[in-house]
């Protein structure tokens, strides 16, 4: 891999320091569903779709320096394993990170070197939950839409959010109500001027929205949840959850 890959707690607080100073932005996590989508191929919860892999491959190639792109490259023969991984839990091959990486290669300029683990927040909450609730809470009173799966329960979007502005979107093949969901979006914000950020929790299609929203918006920053939602829901989607035996309330609890 060329260039700098950052760890879990490097990541969350470069996005911590850019929230704080209300810079735009954005923290885009891609994985290997993403990158079949960019290649017009399907994933689990998404068919593929022309249109969904023109965003993807577009967020993919976003240059501006304040989108922060993830990747899970987390492997022991390039140093990137950090404490509490193991296989199933964040740790892959060498060889499963060379492929998503070759892929990624695919859309960004040779020259693109800071690269951020797209793992980061549901990580620290099995492995630090007081830091990662005290990062919840310092960001919680810019956090003023949350575009999610329907399925995410209120007392759990009230805990994370408080009073924020809930866009529902469908648990699976969310992209069929892309345009509806980005309308909907954009009718929220109509009369906002402030700094906000919004959270995106929709599965693949959460990066199309990130990007579209993205180039619309220049007071924002962009937070793509990840699998910590699930986990938080009860929801055991991701080997982690289960492998770690997590607990949600040692989160919510703090919150």
């Amino acid at each position: 891999m060329d260039g700098v890959y950052y760890s879990c707690l490097e990541t969350i607080d470069k996005i911590s320091d850019m929230i704080d100073s209300d810079t735009p932005g954005g923290y885009f996590r891609f994985g290997d569903g993403d990158m079949n989508l960019a290649l017009g191929l399907s994933e689990m919860l998404q068919q593929s779709n022309p249109q969904l892999q023109v965003y993807m491959s577009n967020a993919l190639k976003e240059k501006d320096k304040n989108i922060l792109k993830g990747l899970t490259l987390h492997n022991k023969e390039w140093d990137t394993l950090e404490e509490g991984m193991f296989g199933g839990n964040h740790m892959n091959s060498v060889e499963w990170c060379e492929e998503l990486y070759n892929k990624f290669k695919l859309f960004v300029d040779d020259d693109y070197t800071e690269i951020y683990s797209s793992v980061a927040l549901s990580h620290l909450a099995t492995q630090d939950p007081v830091y990662t609730a005290n990062f919840l809470k310092k960001i919680k009173p810019k956090v003023k839409y949350l575009i999610g799966n329907q399925n995410i329960p209120d007392d759990i979007v009230n805990s994370l959010f408080g009073d924020v502005t809930f866009i529902r979107t469908p648990s699976q093949n969310s992209f069929t109500q892309f345009e509806e969901i980005y309308d909907e979006f954009v009718k929220s914000a109509k009369d906002d001027k402030d700094y906000s950020i919004i959270v995106t929790s929709m599965g693949c299609s959460g990066r199309a929205m990130q990007k579209r929203i993205w180039d619309n918006y220049n007071n924002v920053f962009l937070f793509d949840f990840g699998s910590l939602m699930d986990a938080l829901c009860g929801d055991q989607t991701r080997a982690w959850i289960e492998l770690t035996n997590f607990d949600k309330n040692t989160i919510l609890d703090l919150m």
